[in-house]
């Protein structure tokens, strides 16, 4: 077996532990994605045309940030992969936080191959849910390009600053009938993606959801 088939083994194995044990149970990473793009990206694996890598790129890269914090910056990281819970319109919300520090900052890590904004909604919302879930003041997300590392401070009520010099940005708030909303949507099967993420999508010119062409 090739060591590139090793590698599609072990991520798909670590994917595994992503995989849901109760009915009820809806993981925050699921509310900040479009559901299209999910289904796509199933159906171009079934044809063999799915390219695993990016992915894989992602996972290592936040093992070894998780690994770097925890070896040589232990005293200000309480946790990695830091479960968590919280009942939400009778349904339980999961999550794993990235990084927790010490002091209750929850560090989300996004590789990505370029930012074409400061920052992404999807994003946003997603450490905002976390924040809400740990009843927690300030997130961090951990933007790693290929050539650089950019890091955008959330905070609870809403507001954003980013490391290129833009003052506070008031984004959104999240609570408990804003997870609601976004569960019932997620549980309708709501096409269109509420972060308008169509433009920035590999799948913008063949799927017929796509509210924008590039």
């Amino acid at each position: 077996m090739s060591l590139r088939d090793l590698l599609k083994e072990a991520f798909a194995k670590h994917q595994s532990g992503f995989v849901k044990t109760e009915p009820n149970e809806i993981w925050v990473s699921e509310l900040a994605v479009c559901q299209v793009k999910k289904q796509l990206d199933k159906e171009a694996e079934q044809r063999g045309e799915f390219n695993v890598f990016p992915l894989l790129r992602g996972v290592a890269m936040h093992k070894g940030i998780q690994a770097l914090l925890t070896e040589f910056v232990s005293d200000k990281v309480k946790a990695v992969e830091y479960k968590v819970e919280k009942e939400v319109c009778g349904y339980k919300l999961k999550g794993s936080v990235d990084v927790l520090l010490t002091d209750n900052t929850v560090v989300e890590i996004k590789t990505v191959s370029r930012l074409s904004q400061p920052f992404y909604p999807e994003h946003v919302f997603q450490v905002l849910t976390y924040l809400h879930m740990l009843n927690a003041e300030r997130g961090v997300i951990l933007y790693v390009l290929p050539n650089e590392v950019r890091e955008v401070v959330v905070l609870r009520d809403g507001n954003v600053i980013t490391d290129v010099g833009s003052s506070l940005v008031p984004v959104m708030t999240v609570g408990d009938d804003v997870l609601c909303k976004a569960i019932n949507d997620f549980i309708a099967g709501k096409r269109v993606h509420p972060f308008n993420e169509c433009s920035r999508c590999v799948y913008n010119q063949v799927c017929p959801f796509s509210i924008t062409r590039v």
